[in-house]
């Protein structure tokens, strides 16, 4: 699943074309308080929608079929990070939750501060790009229950198709111009490149080994359904 209103640019299968608004691009990088109301709102959107997909899965035909709906796991990046873990810990369809350095910071994030509870147990993977300038989160990752952390040294966008890109393509990334005039004609989407190190990891080495790290987790934690 995405959630097309958050990306900085979005071509529906219609044709029509979709931007962020400049008070967004203004106020996003500037004000806290802003970014914060913004992604409260990007959470409660994006958990409408997962409730939408699970309630319709017979809706995809065939396909429906290669779902396997009682080991349904939730896993996200960043904000979808705490998507995922908000909301996967709170339904009882999700069996497990894989959260890739969500926001933890000491500002509440969809009405809490930390890490939403985990009441049922529910086995859940953090992963943090230590790379990437982290708020002091404590101890509080150990104390939700039945979690695994992993702390590998690459930068937040590692996890991203930016890094993978980046690393392969010349030029890849905009700088602020063409990025306003993409916005301004809706040409296409901006690419960026910050935070986009694996470290000492080359770039095909890293993408297998990541992947392969949260398939072996979920295999272990979903009693080898996957």
């Amino acid at each position: 699943m995405d959630q097309p209103y958050v990306a900085n640019f979005v071509k529906f299968p219609d044709g029509a074309k979709i931007t962020l608004t400049f008070k967004d691009i203004w106020n996003l990088p500037r004000d806290r308080d802003y970014r914060y109301l913004y992604d409260d709102d990007i959470i409660a959107r994006a958990i409408k929608d997962i409730d939408f997909v699970l309630d319709h899965l017979e809706a995809f035909g065939n396909i429906s079929s290669a779902f396997d709906t009682k080991n349904i796991v939730l896993m996200g990046h960043s904000i979808g990070g705490n998507i995922s873990h908000i909301k996967g810990f709170s339904d009882k369809r999700i069996k497990a939750v894989v959260d890739i350095d969500s926001k933890i910071t000491e500002r509440a994030v969809f009405g809490r501060i930390g890490v939403h509870p985990n009441p049922n147990a529910k086995p859940v993977l953090f992963i943090r790009g230590m790379l990437q300038y982290q708020e002091d989160v404590g101890d509080q990752l150990t104390k939700i229950s039945n979690s695994t952390i992993w702390q590998p040294d690459v930068q937040h966008s590692a996890f991203s198709d930016d890094a993978y890109f980046s690393a392969k393509i010349p030029n890849y990334g905009m700088g602020f111009w063409k990025g306003l005039y993409i916005w301004l004609f809706k040409k296409g989407p901006y690419f960026s490149t910050t935070d986009t190190s694996l470290g000492y990891c080359k770039v095909d080495e890293w993408f297998e080994k990541y992947p392969e790290y949260i398939v072996k987790w979920l295999d272990k934690n979903i009693k080898g359904r996957l």
